[in-house]
């Protein structure tokens, strides 16, 4: 899709294509911008019905989750380290692969009780925040969402990954652009490689053998990792 335009400016796609391309995308920021600004206290939309929905959809997370050998007790497990949601409330997960496990309805019962409570408290929770929860998807927050628009659904599925994984992508294009601007950075001649510390010894032989003159051109080298950079930028500054 980011490359629709060039297409279109090298004659490569129609006009009209490229008119709906726009379109979509427009569909889409819309959205976007209309959930990060939209209060989800509002209308027929009461805090108790937002904690009732917030308790549903952390039991339906749990139906996959791991149960006792008679089935009383539900747990939840994820891979991915404690995840802040914009409110502040803390979703309770598996760290460095360490199983911790949470009884199901008592984690989306107490979360449920902290977004509902700062919902009401503030008045200021918007629904991208609650779209924002790992048990949360952009298709189940219609029931506290009465007023959204109409999108096709590849539109709605695009909204609802840039949302949840905003956080992610802004900070991969700031890698990006950090790295962007040391591409041209100049390594100075004469740099005396083996004298540096921290730097693997595959990576030493290969800077000194190879005597890169910018940042960028070691990056690239194989055996250089991105440590060996980060290390080598240090000792530059030195």
């Amino acid at each position: 899709a980011r490359l629709t335009p060039y297409g279109y400016e090298l004659g490569l796609i129609s006009k009209d294509r490229y008119e709906r391309f726009n379109r979509k995308w427009k569909n889409i920021n819309d959205e976007i911008t209309r959930l990060e600004n939209t209060p989800v206290i509002k209308g027929a939309v009461t805090a108790d019905k937002l904690q009732a929905f917030l308790g549903k959809a952390g039991n339906k997370t749990g139906d996959c989750s791991n149960k006792t050998g008679d089935g009383s007790v539900s747990y939840v497990q994820e891979d991915n380290k404690a995840h802040k949601t914009g409110d502040g409330s803390v979703s309770y997960v598996q760290d460095d692969n360490k199983a911790q496990k949470v009884p199901v309805a008592r984690e989306a019962g107490e979360a449920a009780v902290t977004v509902a409570g700062s919902a009401a408290g503030a008045g200021g929770l918007k629904l991208a925040a609650v779209l924002r929860r790992p048990e949360v998807t952009y298709e189940a927050l219609a029931e506290i969402d009465p007023d959204r628009p109409l999108l096709a659904s590849a539109q709605a599925e695009e909204v609802g990954i840039s949302i949840k994984y905003d956080g992610y992508i802004r900070r991969q294009r700031e890698q990006v652009e950090k790295f962007r601007k040391l591409e041209n950075r100049i390594i100075p001649e004469g740099v005396n490689y083996k004298g540096m510390h921290g730097i693997s010894t595959e990576a030493l032989q290969k800077l000194d053998r190879i005597r890169p003159v910018s940042i960028g051109q070691a990056s690239r080298i194989s055996g250089v990792s991105p440590a060996d950079i980060a290390v080598l930028l240090i000792h530059l500054k030195d």
